[in-house]
């Protein structure tokens, strides 16, 4: 039964992503999507300061410029739990 709720969950996310990029840009899509790790408060503050040039809201939002998705695509900041 988990098993069957997890790919559900996935199916949804992943039709609702689709969604969002055919309507929309793909980080309005990636809204939609956790794509983690999401870095630190601290963290977020130095790259703040380090990627001032590519904001665009006043929130921790960046461009992802290391890891796997070095795609240059915005991804917004989520507070850890």
């Amino acid at each position: 039964m988990l098993h069957m709720k997890t790919r559900l969950a996935v199916m949804v996310a992943s039709a609702t992503a689709v969604a969002a990029l055919a309507i929309g840009s793909p980080a309005q899509a990636l809204i939609w999507i956790w794509m983690g790790p999401y870095p630190s408060k601290a963290a977020c503050d130095v790259e703040r300061v380090e990627f001032s040039g590519t904001y665009i809201t006043q929130q921790c939002v960046y461009r992802d410029l290391t890891g796997t998705f070095n795609d240059g695509w915005y991804f917004k900041y989520a507070p850890e739990f």
